[in-house]
Protein backbone atom coordinates (compact mmCIF):
# COMPACT_ATOMS: atom_id res chain seq x y z
CA UNK A 1 0.00 0.00 0.00
CA UNK A 2 1.31 3.44 -0.90
CA UNK A 3 1.05 6.04 1.84
CA UNK A 4 1.33 9.74 1.28
CA UNK A 5 3.99 11.31 3.52
CA UNK A 6 2.60 13.39 6.36
CA UNK A 7 4.03 16.89 6.44
CA UNK A 8 3.42 19.41 9.19
CA UNK A 9 4.61 22.63 10.71
CA UNK A 10 5.68 22.54 14.37
CA UNK A 11 6.77 25.79 15.94
CA UNK A 12 8.93 25.26 19.02
CA UNK A 13 9.42 27.80 21.77
CA UNK A 14 12.32 26.30 23.68
CA UNK A 15 13.23 26.73 27.33
CA UNK A 16 15.78 24.74 29.32
CA UNK A 17 13.48 21.86 30.13
CA UNK A 18 10.22 22.18 28.22
CA UNK A 19 9.16 22.80 24.62
CA UNK A 20 5.74 24.21 23.77
CA UNK A 21 3.75 23.00 20.77
CA UNK A 22 1.72 25.53 18.77
CA UNK A 23 -0.21 23.81 15.96
CA UNK A 24 -0.86 26.03 12.97
CA UNK A 25 -4.23 24.46 12.06
CA UNK A 26 -5.92 21.07 12.03
CA UNK A 27 -5.00 20.09 8.46
CA UNK A 28 -2.56 17.24 7.81
CA UNK A 29 -0.41 18.90 5.10
CA UNK A 30 1.94 21.54 6.51
CA UNK A 31 5.44 22.77 5.90
CA UNK A 32 8.07 21.43 8.27
CA UNK A 33 10.19 23.90 10.23
CA UNK A 34 11.63 23.53 13.71
CA UNK A 35 14.36 24.95 15.84
CA UNK A 36 15.14 23.46 19.22
CA UNK A 37 18.16 23.20 21.45
CA UNK A 38 17.14 20.04 23.30
CA UNK A 39 15.77 17.06 21.32
CA UNK A 40 14.95 15.23 24.57
CA UNK A 41 12.92 18.06 26.11
CA UNK A 42 9.32 17.50 27.17
CA UNK A 43 6.79 18.90 24.71
CA UNK A 44 3.60 20.50 26.00
CA UNK A 45 0.49 19.94 23.91
CA UNK A 46 -2.19 22.43 24.89
CA UNK A 47 -5.51 20.72 25.57
CA UNK A 48 -8.01 21.69 22.93
CA UNK A 49 -5.22 22.57 20.46
CA UNK A 50 -3.82 19.21 19.35
CA UNK A 51 -0.40 19.21 17.78
CA UNK A 52 0.57 17.49 14.59
CA UNK A 53 3.64 15.30 14.51
CA UNK A 54 6.28 15.78 11.86
CA UNK A 55 7.42 12.61 10.10
CA UNK A 56 9.88 11.93 7.34
CA UNK A 57 8.02 9.21 5.50
CA UNK A 58 5.17 6.74 5.61
CA UNK A 59 4.26 5.46 9.09
CA UNK A 60 2.27 2.24 9.38
CA UNK A 61 -0.05 1.03 12.16
CA UNK A 62 1.08 -2.32 13.65
CA UNK A 63 -1.43 -5.16 13.86
CA UNK A 64 -3.66 -5.25 16.96
CA UNK A 65 -1.61 -8.06 18.51
CA UNK A 66 1.79 -6.57 17.80
CA UNK A 67 3.99 -4.52 20.07
CA UNK A 68 4.55 -0.88 19.08
CA UNK A 69 7.60 0.19 17.15
CA UNK A 70 10.34 1.92 19.07
CA UNK A 71 9.84 5.12 17.09
CA UNK A 72 6.93 6.48 15.09
CA UNK A 73 9.13 7.20 12.09
CA UNK A 74 9.86 3.51 11.40
CA UNK A 75 7.97 1.64 8.70
CA UNK A 76 6.21 -1.57 9.66
CA UNK A 77 3.71 -3.67 7.71
CA UNK A 78 0.10 -2.84 8.44
CA UNK A 79 -2.12 0.21 8.59
CA UNK A 80 -1.11 3.82 8.88
CA UNK A 81 -0.75 4.84 12.56
CA UNK A 82 -2.88 7.62 13.94
CA UNK A 83 -1.18 11.00 13.68
CA UNK A 84 -0.26 12.62 16.97
CA UNK A 85 -3.13 15.09 16.60
CA UNK A 86 -5.61 12.19 16.43
CA UNK A 87 -4.09 10.68 19.58
CA UNK A 88 -4.42 14.02 21.35
CA UNK A 89 -8.01 14.40 20.16
CA UNK A 90 -8.91 10.98 21.60
CA UNK A 91 -7.23 11.87 24.90
CA UNK A 92 -9.08 15.18 25.06
CA UNK A 93 -12.38 13.33 24.69
CA UNK A 94 -11.36 10.98 27.50
CA UNK A 95 -9.85 13.47 29.98
CA UNK A 96 -11.49 16.75 29.02
CA UNK A 97 -9.41 19.88 28.65
CA UNK A 98 -6.36 18.62 30.50
CA UNK A 99 -2.71 19.55 29.93
CA UNK A 100 -0.88 16.87 27.93
CA UNK A 101 2.83 16.51 27.19
CA UNK A 102 4.97 14.57 24.68
CA UNK A 103 7.87 13.30 26.79
CA UNK A 104 10.68 10.74 26.99
CA UNK A 105 9.33 7.42 28.33
CA UNK A 106 12.05 7.25 31.00
CA UNK A 107 11.84 10.89 32.08
CA UNK A 108 12.19 11.68 35.79
CA UNK A 109 8.79 13.42 35.74
CA UNK A 110 7.13 10.01 35.31
CA UNK A 111 6.59 8.03 38.56
CA UNK A 112 8.78 4.94 38.92
CA UNK A 113 5.82 2.55 38.70
CA UNK A 114 5.07 3.87 35.19
CA UNK A 115 8.52 4.85 33.90
CA UNK A 116 10.12 2.90 31.05
CA UNK A 117 13.04 0.70 32.12
CA UNK A 118 15.06 -2.03 30.44
CA UNK A 119 13.04 -4.64 32.34
CA UNK A 120 9.83 -3.19 30.94
CA UNK A 121 11.06 -3.39 27.33
CA UNK A 122 9.89 -7.02 27.22
CA UNK A 123 6.37 -5.65 26.77
CA UNK A 124 7.57 -4.07 23.52
CA UNK A 125 9.64 -6.94 22.15
CA UNK A 126 12.76 -5.31 23.54
CA UNK A 127 12.22 -2.00 21.72
CA UNK A 128 10.95 0.75 24.00
CA UNK A 129 9.18 3.70 22.33
CA UNK A 130 11.30 6.82 22.40
CA UNK A 131 8.53 9.16 23.56
CA UNK A 132 5.06 8.91 25.08
CA UNK A 133 2.08 11.18 25.60
CA UNK A 134 1.30 11.90 29.26
CA UNK A 135 -1.17 13.77 31.44
CA UNK A 136 0.14 16.43 33.83
CA UNK A 137 -1.06 15.81 37.41
CA UNK A 138 -1.59 18.23 40.28
CA UNK A 139 -1.69 21.39 38.17
CA UNK A 140 -4.03 24.16 39.43
CA UNK A 141 -6.71 25.47 39.16
CA UNK A 142 -8.57 22.18 38.65
CA UNK A 143 -5.94 19.59 39.62
CA UNK A 144 -6.18 16.05 38.27
CA UNK A 145 -4.64 13.20 40.26
CA UNK A 146 -3.97 9.54 39.56
CA UNK A 147 -3.74 6.38 41.65
CA UNK A 148 -1.64 3.63 40.04
CA UNK A 149 -1.96 -0.07 40.89
CA UNK A 150 0.47 -2.86 40.07
CA UNK A 151 -2.29 -5.46 40.45
CA UNK A 152 -5.78 -5.26 38.96
CA UNK A 153 -7.24 -7.04 42.02
CA UNK A 154 -6.01 -4.11 44.11
CA UNK A 155 -8.08 -1.79 41.92
CA UNK A 156 -11.22 -3.81 42.66
CA UNK A 157 -10.56 -3.83 46.42
CA UNK A 158 -9.85 -0.08 46.41
CA UNK A 159 -13.09 0.72 44.59
CA UNK A 160 -15.08 -1.42 47.01
CA UNK A 161 -13.63 0.66 49.87
CA UNK A 162 -14.34 3.89 47.93
CA UNK A 163 -17.78 3.72 46.25
CA UNK A 164 -17.41 7.32 45.03
CA UNK A 165 -14.71 6.04 42.64
CA UNK A 166 -16.75 3.10 41.33
CA UNK A 167 -17.26 4.65 37.87
CA UNK A 168 -14.02 6.61 37.57
CA UNK A 169 -12.11 6.38 34.25
CA UNK A 170 -9.37 3.72 34.05
CA UNK A 171 -6.22 3.65 31.92
CA UNK A 172 -3.48 1.06 31.81
CA UNK A 173 0.22 1.03 31.02
CA UNK A 174 2.17 -2.07 29.87
CA UNK A 175 4.84 -3.63 32.06
CA UNK A 176 5.33 -7.11 30.60
CA UNK A 177 3.18 -9.65 28.77
CA UNK A 178 0.12 -10.30 30.93
CA UNK A 179 1.15 -7.68 33.49
CA UNK A 180 0.16 -4.00 33.42
CA UNK A 181 -0.15 -0.98 35.67
CA UNK A 182 -3.76 0.16 36.13
CA UNK A 183 -4.53 3.82 36.79
CA UNK A 184 -7.71 5.44 38.10
CA UNK A 185 -8.33 9.20 37.92
CA UNK A 186 -9.94 11.80 40.17
CA UNK A 187 -10.03 15.51 40.89
CA UNK A 188 -9.25 16.67 44.38
CA UNK A 189 -8.79 20.30 45.46
CA UNK A 190 -7.03 19.32 48.70
CA UNK A 191 -4.91 16.46 47.30
CA UNK A 192 -1.34 15.90 48.47
CA UNK A 193 0.88 17.50 45.76
CA UNK A 194 3.56 14.81 46.11
CA UNK A 195 4.09 11.29 44.79
CA UNK A 196 3.72 8.57 47.42
CA UNK A 197 4.75 5.03 46.42
CA UNK A 198 4.35 1.55 47.83
CA UNK A 199 4.94 -1.80 46.13
CA UNK A 200 1.33 -2.22 44.95
CA UNK A 201 -0.21 1.25 44.90
CA UNK A 202 1.04 4.77 44.21
CA UNK A 203 -0.53 8.20 44.58
CA UNK A 204 0.54 10.54 41.76
CA UNK A 205 0.24 14.09 43.07
CA UNK A 206 2.66 15.72 40.62
CA UNK A 207 4.55 14.93 37.46
CA UNK A 208 3.33 13.10 34.38
CA UNK A 209 1.35 9.88 33.93
CA UNK A 210 1.87 8.29 30.47
CA UNK A 211 -1.39 7.44 28.74
CA UNK A 212 -0.53 6.85 25.04
CA UNK A 213 2.19 5.98 22.55
CA UNK A 214 1.99 7.88 19.24
CA UNK A 215 2.47 4.72 17.16
CA UNK A 216 -0.59 3.09 18.77
CA UNK A 217 -4.21 4.19 18.83
CA UNK A 218 -4.86 6.00 22.12
CA UNK A 219 -7.95 3.96 22.93
CA UNK A 220 -5.77 0.88 23.47
CA UNK A 221 -4.67 2.43 26.78
CA UNK A 222 -8.05 3.93 27.74
CA UNK A 223 -9.81 0.99 29.34
CA UNK A 224 -13.00 2.65 30.57
CA UNK A 225 -14.23 6.17 29.84
CA UNK A 226 -16.51 8.11 32.12
CA UNK A 227 -16.79 11.34 34.11
CA UNK A 228 -13.84 12.03 36.39
CA UNK A 229 -15.21 12.30 39.96
CA UNK A 230 -14.36 15.13 42.34
CA UNK A 231 -14.04 14.40 46.06
CA UNK A 232 -12.19 15.49 49.17
CA UNK A 233 -8.87 13.84 49.86
CA UNK A 234 -9.97 13.12 53.43
CA UNK A 235 -12.88 11.05 52.08
CA UNK A 236 -10.59 8.49 50.42
CA UNK A 237 -10.11 5.20 52.29
CA UNK A 238 -6.48 4.10 51.92
CA UNK A 239 -4.60 0.92 52.81
CA UNK A 240 -3.02 1.26 56.26
CA UNK A 241 0.53 1.93 55.05
CA UNK A 242 -0.49 4.71 52.67
CA UNK A 243 -2.84 6.22 55.27
CA UNK A 244 0.10 6.52 57.63
CA UNK A 245 2.33 8.05 54.92
CA UNK A 246 -0.24 10.73 54.09
CA UNK A 247 -0.77 11.53 57.77
CA UNK A 248 2.98 11.99 58.22
CA UNK A 249 3.28 14.22 55.13
CA UNK A 250 0.44 16.51 56.23
CA UNK A 251 1.75 16.79 59.78
CA UNK A 252 5.28 17.54 58.60
CA UNK A 253 3.90 20.29 56.38
CA UNK A 254 2.13 21.76 59.43
CA UNK A 255 4.51 21.33 62.38
CA UNK A 256 7.85 20.53 60.75
CA UNK A 257 9.80 17.28 60.18
CA UNK A 258 9.41 14.24 62.43
CA UNK A 259 13.05 14.39 63.48
CA UNK A 260 15.48 17.20 64.19
CA UNK A 261 19.25 17.24 64.52
CA UNK A 262 20.60 18.38 67.89
CA UNK A 263 24.30 18.23 68.78
CA UNK A 264 24.87 15.78 65.97
CA UNK A 265 22.06 13.47 67.10
CA UNK A 266 18.66 12.67 65.63
CA UNK A 267 15.91 13.59 68.09
CA UNK A 268 12.13 13.33 67.91
CA UNK A 269 10.14 16.48 67.17
CA UNK A 270 7.87 16.25 70.23
CA UNK A 271 5.26 18.57 68.68
CA UNK A 272 4.97 16.19 65.73
CA UNK A 273 4.86 13.22 68.13
CA UNK A 274 2.10 14.80 70.24
CA UNK A 275 -0.17 15.45 67.24
CA UNK A 276 0.54 12.05 65.66
CA UNK A 277 -0.05 10.01 68.83
CA UNK A 278 -3.14 11.97 69.91
CA UNK A 279 -4.73 11.43 66.50
CA UNK A 280 -3.98 7.70 66.33
CA UNK A 281 -4.83 7.01 69.98
CA UNK A 282 -8.11 8.95 69.85
CA UNK A 283 -7.09 11.25 72.73
CA UNK A 284 -8.39 14.76 73.39
CA UNK A 285 -7.58 17.19 76.20
CA UNK A 286 -10.53 19.07 77.72
CA UNK A 287 -9.16 22.50 78.53
CA UNK A 288 -11.98 23.54 80.85
CA UNK A 289 -11.74 20.31 82.89
CA UNK A 290 -7.93 19.95 82.65
CA UNK A 291 -8.04 16.24 81.82
CA UNK A 292 -7.59 13.84 78.93
CA UNK A 293 -10.45 11.89 77.44
CA UNK A 294 -10.65 8.97 75.06
CA UNK A 295 -13.10 9.15 72.15
CA UNK A 296 -15.19 5.98 72.16
CA UNK A 297 -18.42 5.48 70.20
CA UNK A 298 -18.97 9.21 69.90
CA UNK A 299 -18.53 9.80 73.64
CA UNK A 300 -15.65 11.21 75.68
CA UNK A 301 -14.42 8.86 78.40
CA UNK A 302 -12.15 10.51 81.04
CA UNK A 303 -8.69 8.95 81.37
CA UNK A 304 -6.03 9.91 83.97
CA UNK A 305 -2.47 10.87 83.07
CA UNK A 306 -0.69 7.54 83.91
CA UNK A 307 -2.60 5.52 81.26
CA UNK A 308 -1.95 8.37 78.79
CA UNK A 309 1.79 8.08 79.47
CA UNK A 310 1.60 4.32 78.94
CA UNK A 311 -0.17 4.87 75.63
CA UNK A 312 2.53 7.35 74.55
CA UNK A 313 5.30 4.86 75.40
CA UNK A 314 3.51 2.12 73.43
CA UNK A 315 3.15 4.34 70.35
CA UNK A 316 6.80 5.42 70.54
CA UNK A 317 7.92 1.77 70.58
CA UNK A 318 5.71 0.97 67.59
CA UNK A 319 7.11 3.91 65.64
CA UNK A 320 10.67 2.80 66.36
CA UNK A 321 9.89 -0.50 64.59
CA UNK A 322 8.28 1.14 61.53
CA UNK A 323 10.63 4.12 61.15
CA UNK A 324 14.36 3.24 60.76
CA UNK A 325 15.46 6.78 61.72
CA UNK A 326 13.65 6.72 65.04
CA UNK A 327 16.11 7.29 67.95
CA UNK A 328 15.34 4.14 69.96
CA UNK A 329 17.70 5.08 72.78
CA UNK A 330 15.56 8.16 73.53
CA UNK A 331 12.42 6.14 74.35
CA UNK A 332 12.03 6.69 78.10
CA UNK A 333 9.51 8.15 80.59
CA UNK A 334 11.11 11.59 80.32
CA UNK A 335 10.41 11.74 76.57
CA UNK A 336 6.87 10.47 77.15
CA UNK A 337 6.25 13.27 79.67
CA UNK A 338 7.48 15.91 77.21
CA UNK A 339 5.14 14.52 74.55
CA UNK A 340 2.26 14.51 77.07
CA UNK A 341 2.82 18.20 77.87
CA UNK A 342 2.83 19.01 74.14
CA UNK A 343 -0.34 16.93 73.77
CA UNK A 344 -2.24 19.21 76.17
CA UNK A 345 -2.04 21.80 73.39
CA UNK A 346 -2.04 19.47 70.35
CA UNK A 347 -5.22 17.65 71.46
CA UNK A 348 -6.90 20.62 73.15
CA UNK A 349 -10.69 20.74 72.99
CA UNK A 350 -12.83 23.50 74.45
CA UNK A 351 -16.29 22.12 75.23
CA UNK A 352 -19.23 24.53 75.18
CA UNK A 353 -20.55 25.73 78.55
CA UNK A 354 -24.14 25.15 79.68
CA UNK A 355 -24.93 28.75 78.71
CA UNK A 356 -23.48 28.15 75.24
CA UNK A 357 -25.58 24.99 74.84
CA UNK A 358 -28.76 26.80 75.94
CA UNK A 359 -28.15 29.67 73.50
CA UNK A 360 -27.53 27.16 70.71
CA UNK A 361 -30.74 25.33 71.58
CA UNK A 362 -32.83 28.51 71.48
CA UNK A 363 -31.29 29.40 68.11
CA UNK A 364 -31.83 26.02 66.47
CA UNK A 365 -34.91 24.51 68.07
CA UNK A 366 -37.39 27.30 68.91
CA UNK A 367 -39.18 29.74 66.62
CA UNK A 368 -42.09 32.16 66.86
CA UNK A 369 -45.32 31.16 65.15
CA UNK A 370 -48.76 32.73 65.66
CA UNK A 371 -51.46 30.33 66.80
CA UNK A 372 -49.04 27.89 68.45
CA UNK A 373 -47.87 27.38 72.01
CA UNK A 374 -45.43 25.18 73.93
CA UNK A 375 -45.05 24.39 77.64
CA UNK A 376 -41.87 24.71 79.69
CA UNK A 377 -41.86 20.93 80.25
CA UNK A 378 -42.05 20.30 76.50
CA UNK A 379 -39.22 22.74 75.88
CA UNK A 380 -37.06 21.08 78.56
CA UNK A 381 -37.64 17.58 77.14
CA UNK A 382 -36.46 18.75 73.73
CA UNK A 383 -33.55 20.66 75.30
CA UNK A 384 -32.32 17.54 77.11
CA UNK A 385 -32.46 15.49 73.92
CA UNK A 386 -30.67 18.27 72.00
CA UNK A 387 -27.83 18.38 74.54
CA UNK A 388 -27.48 14.60 74.66
CA UNK A 389 -27.25 14.30 70.88
CA UNK A 390 -24.30 16.72 70.72
CA UNK A 391 -22.56 15.73 73.96
CA UNK A 392 -23.33 19.20 75.38
CA UNK A 393 -23.59 20.09 79.07
CA UNK A 394 -27.12 20.91 80.27
CA UNK A 395 -29.00 22.51 83.14
CA UNK A 396 -31.12 20.44 85.51
CA UNK A 397 -34.90 21.19 85.56
CA UNK A 398 -34.93 23.70 88.44
CA UNK A 399 -32.16 25.89 86.99
CA UNK A 400 -33.61 25.58 83.48
CA UNK A 401 -37.05 26.84 84.58
CA UNK A 402 -35.47 29.84 86.31
CA UNK A 403 -33.45 30.76 83.20
CA UNK A 404 -35.82 30.02 80.34
CA UNK A 405 -38.28 32.84 81.08
CA UNK A 406 -35.72 35.63 80.70
CA UNK A 407 -33.92 33.94 77.77
CA UNK A 408 -37.11 33.51 75.73
CA UNK A 409 -38.28 37.03 76.47
CA UNK A 410 -34.91 38.49 75.48
CA UNK A 411 -34.55 36.47 72.27
CA UNK A 412 -38.15 36.23 71.01
CA UNK A 413 -39.98 39.00 72.88
CA UNK A 414 -42.50 36.46 74.24
CA UNK A 415 -43.65 36.52 77.88
CA UNK A 416 -44.35 33.39 79.89
CA UNK A 417 -48.02 32.47 80.40
CA UNK A 418 -49.73 30.21 82.92
CA UNK A 419 -52.81 29.26 80.92
CA UNK A 420 -51.58 26.69 78.41
CA UNK A 421 -53.99 23.73 78.46
CA UNK A 422 -52.67 20.16 78.50
CA UNK A 423 -54.61 16.97 79.27
CA UNK A 424 -53.99 14.93 82.41
CA UNK A 425 -54.09 11.09 82.29
CA UNK A 426 -57.79 11.19 83.16
CA UNK A 427 -58.45 13.44 80.20
CA UNK A 428 -59.07 16.60 82.21
CA UNK A 429 -57.36 19.71 80.81
CA UNK A 430 -54.95 21.43 83.15
CA UNK A 431 -53.25 24.83 82.94
CA UNK A 432 -49.45 24.80 82.62
CA UNK A 433 -46.65 27.35 82.33
CA UNK A 434 -45.39 28.03 78.82
CA UNK A 435 -45.30 30.45 75.91
CA UNK A 436 -47.88 31.46 73.33
CA UNK A 437 -46.82 32.21 69.73
CA UNK A 438 -43.81 29.91 70.12
CA UNK A 439 -43.12 26.39 68.93
CA UNK A 440 -40.40 23.74 68.70
CA UNK A 441 -39.07 23.46 65.17
CA UNK A 442 -39.74 19.71 64.95
CA UNK A 443 -41.85 17.33 67.00
CA UNK A 444 -40.57 16.92 70.56
CA UNK A 445 -38.56 13.87 71.65
CA UNK A 446 -40.26 11.04 73.49
CA UNK A 447 -39.67 10.40 77.15
CA UNK A 448 -37.17 7.65 76.34
CA UNK A 449 -35.06 10.15 74.41
CA UNK A 450 -35.28 12.83 77.06
CA UNK A 451 -34.73 10.97 80.32
CA UNK A 452 -32.77 7.74 79.88
CA UNK A 453 -29.65 9.10 81.60
CA UNK A 454 -29.01 8.20 85.22
CA UNK A 455 -28.61 11.88 86.10
CA UNK A 456 -31.77 12.98 84.35
CA UNK A 457 -34.86 14.27 86.15
CA UNK A 458 -37.57 11.92 87.39
CA UNK A 459 -40.68 12.20 85.25
CA UNK A 460 -44.09 11.09 86.42
CA UNK A 461 -46.52 9.09 84.28
CA UNK A 462 -48.72 12.16 83.97
CA UNK A 463 -45.79 14.23 82.69
CA UNK A 464 -44.86 11.40 80.29
CA UNK A 465 -48.16 11.80 78.47
CA UNK A 466 -47.62 15.53 78.22
CA UNK A 467 -44.09 15.10 76.84
CA UNK A 468 -45.22 12.69 74.15
CA UNK A 469 -47.96 15.03 72.86
CA UNK A 470 -47.57 17.05 69.70
CA UNK A 471 -46.43 20.51 70.76
CA UNK A 472 -47.93 22.27 67.77
CA UNK A 473 -51.40 23.31 68.95
CA UNK A 474 -53.95 25.83 67.92
CA UNK A 475 -55.06 28.71 70.12
CA UNK A 476 -56.01 27.59 73.62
Amino acid sequence: MHCKPLQCTIRYTTTDSETTFNKCHRGRNHDLSMNTADPNAATTVNSGSPAAQGTAGCVHMPPADASPASDSSETTPGRNPPALDDVIETLNEFFGRQELVYIQGDAAEIPSLLRFTNERSIAFNGRLPAKVVGVVCGRAPDPLFAIAFADREEVKAFKVANPALASTPITYWPQAPGLSTWVIWLRCNDGVPLNVDTDLISWVGSGVVPVAIPSWAADRFLRRPGPIPTLQFSEIKWPAMLERRFQVLKLEDWVGPRFNFFNGRIVLNTTFGAHFIAKNAGLVFLVGENRFCLEQDGKLVPIPDPPVLNSIMEHLRKESVVEPQFPISDINPALAKRVLEEMRLAAAMQLPTRDDALDEFLEQRLQTRRGHNVTVLEIYADYRCFCKSGNRPFYMPGAFQRLITDRVEKKFGVLKSHDLKRARPDGVLRAQRGFHALRIVEEPPTLADASDDADGPDVSDATKQNLEMDVIHGPS
